[in-house]
C-alpha cells in the first residue's frame, strides 16, 4: 500500500527510549543515557489495529482520555477528568496548493495565496483521498500513543503519558 514508506519508518530502530523528567522554566537540562550491563531493555508494545478495540480507540490516564474513532482514524473528543468538561474535536490533516495564475501575484516566501479553484473558501484538500487515517495504538509503560497514518507522506503521533495533563502531537510531512 501507500502507506508503507512511513510504517517503515517507525521500526527503523529496534528500541524507543521513553522517560520522565522535569525541566525548569525557560530552562535547560541534559540528560545522558548509558546502558548498564544489568539492565535489559523492555520489549516495545507491539502495534495492534484500533478497529480490533471497537467502534473506538481511547488513550486515558488520570486526567484525560481522548477518543479517535476507529473508522476514520480521526480525533472526535477529549475529556477532561479533573474539570469535567468534554470537547467534541474534528480532526483534519489538509493542504493547499499554491496560487498559480498569471494574473495575480504567486504563493512564495511570505505570500499565502491559495489556488481556490476547487470552490471552498480556502482551496485546503485532505491529505488522504478518503479524508481518513489508518489508526494504530501502543501501550507503552510510560505513555500510551496513537499513531495515525494519513498517506505515503503524511502521518500524525499522538501521545498521552502517564500523570500528563496535556498530549503531545508529532506530525511527519514529507517523504
Amino acid at each position: 500500500s501507500g502507506d508503507q514508506s512511513l510504517q517503515s519508518q517507525d521500526r527503523s530502530s529496534p528500541y524507543v527510549l521513553t522517560f520522565k523528567t522535569l525541566l525548569p522554566p525557560m530552562g535547560l537540562k541534559t540528560v545522558h543515557v548509558k546502558p548498564s550491563p544489568s539492565s535489559q531493555p523492555l520489549p516495545f508494545p507491539a502495534p495492534h489495529d484500533a478497529a480490533k478495540e471497537g467502534d473506538f480507540a481511547r488513550l486515558e490516564n488520570e486526567y484525560l482520555v481522548l477518543t479517535f474513532s476507529s473508522s476514520s482514524g480521526l480525533l472526535t473528543s477529549i475529556y477532561d477528568k479533573e474539570h469535567d468538561i468534554s470537547i467534541s474535536a474534528k480532526q483534519q490533516l489538509l493542504y493547499y496548493e499554491a496560487a498559480q495564475n498569471d494574473q495575480e501575484q504567486r504563493a512564495g516566501a511570505y505570500i499565502m495565496r491559495t489556488n481556490n479553484s476547487d470552490g471552498t473558501a480556502t482551496g485546503a484538500k485532505c491529505v488522504s483521498p478518503t479524508c481518513k487515517a489508518k489508526l494504530t495504538v501502543l501501550r507503552g509503560v510510560v505513555c500510551d500513543e496513537v499513531r495515525q497514518v494519513f498517506s505515503s507522506w503524511a502521518a500524525q503521533t499522538v501521545r498521552l503519558c502517564k500523570g500528563g495533563r496535556q498530549f503531545e502531537l508529532e506530525w511527519t510531512v514529507g517523504p
